[in-house]
């Protein structure tokens, strides 16, 4: 299967999507944008977090070609088990943000998944989704390389909550993934300081650490 982003524009053009599956590439899949053995291969998270998968298998390809394979539709294939997953917790959120990507890379990859996970999410949840929440102050390493401690103090005082909207309210967080957390807490951070009265992260995987 192709992912890079022109080659998978042109066959986008050439076959619609659907007729082969977004992740292992098979043919005749019936409309579905995933295929059911690819679909029956993503593991459910059942950890204390809010994740709808572990980060492993068809799930994290799913990720991976979303975020570099210019495949943004594949984020609906994650957000209903999303939305499950936080409608199963009882949690109560008002309205919903992205975490937020840096001006560079959103200008590079196009979108920021983040927003469009968190979008769909908020929509099947009947809240609001707020674009713009928060914003990268500035641009820090790629975070997969780095330990739980050199990511904390990469991201320390990078994010910060923009506008009034999120003052008062019980916000939900989305990302991806979460693998150290690390994200999720400078972000959370980010929002207490400007006035959320909490937030409750929801991610479509969680990366287990050994």
């Amino acid at each position: 299967m192709i992912h890079h982003p022109f080659a998978q524009r042109l066959l986008n053009l050439i076959y619609p999507e659907g007729l082969f599956c977004g992740v292992c590439g098979t043919r005749g899949n019936q409309g579905h944008l995933v295929c059911e053995e690819c679909q029956a291969s993503m593991i459910a998270y059942e950890g204390y977090e809010l994740a709808a998968f572990e980060y492993e298998g068809a799930a994290a390809e799913i990720v991976r070609i979303m975020k570099y394979g210019n495949r943004p539709d594949l984020s609906s294939v994650l957000t209903h088990h999303m939305a499950y997953r936080l409608l199963s917790s009882n949690a109560q959120v008002q309205l919903a943000v992205g975490v937020p990507m840096s001006f560079r890379r959103k200008i590079r990859r196009g979108y920021n998944q983040a927003d469009l996970l968190a979008r769909q999410v908020a929509r099947i949840c009947g809240i609001p989704f707020v674009p713009g929440a928060l914003v990268r102050l500035r641009e820090t390493p790629p975070q997969a390389s780095l330990g739980r401690e050199l990511r904390l103090t990469a991201l320390q005082n990078t994010i910060a909550a923009a506008g009034k909207s999120i003052v008062g309210k019980d916000i939900l967080l989305v990302d991806d993934i979460t693998t150290t957390g690390a994200t999720i807490a400078e972000c959370t951070r980010a929002l207490m300081v400007g006035g959320a009265n909490s937030v409750v992260p929801l991610t479509a995987c969680k990366v287990r650490l050994e």
